[in-house]
């Protein structure tokens, strides 16, 4: 049985028109059969990508910026109002570049590092 999914955002769970409205219901039917939804997106991680992998699963792992992040939300903390740049809102920024976490993922840490 599958156990896990990883669902893109362009042209797979977004179309021309946005999301279509059997996308949700199709995500709770897998949800209740016990299957994962991860986001895997080119996108950076916050607006819209965000929302979408906090509604695929609050508590998952979701991959983000083509792989150059991955957010494991049942264990990265959220980003202090400190860390934000003036006006943005939680949603809005990841941590700042070289402070996220080190994230393990079935025990393989992942230590991202900023860009150079």
């Amino acid at each position: 049985m599958v156990q896990l999914v990883f669902v893109d955002v362009d042209g797979t769970l977004v179309g021309k028109e946005g999301v279509p409205a059997c996308v949700w219901p199709a995500v709770e039917a897998l949800q209740s059969q016990g299957v994962r939804l991860s986001l895997i997106t080119g996108r950076p991680g916050r607006g819209h990508a965000l929302a979408y992998a906090r509604r695929l699963d609050p508590m998952g792992l979701h991959v983000f910026e083509s792989g150059a992040v991955v957010l494991a939300f049942s264990r990265d903390p959220p980003v202090p109002a400190s860390a934000r740049p003036t006006g943005a809102k939680p949603q809005d920024s990841g941590p700042p570049a070289g402070q996220g976490p080190d994230t393990r993922v079935e025990g393989f840490p992942l230590r991202l590092k900023p860009r150079r």
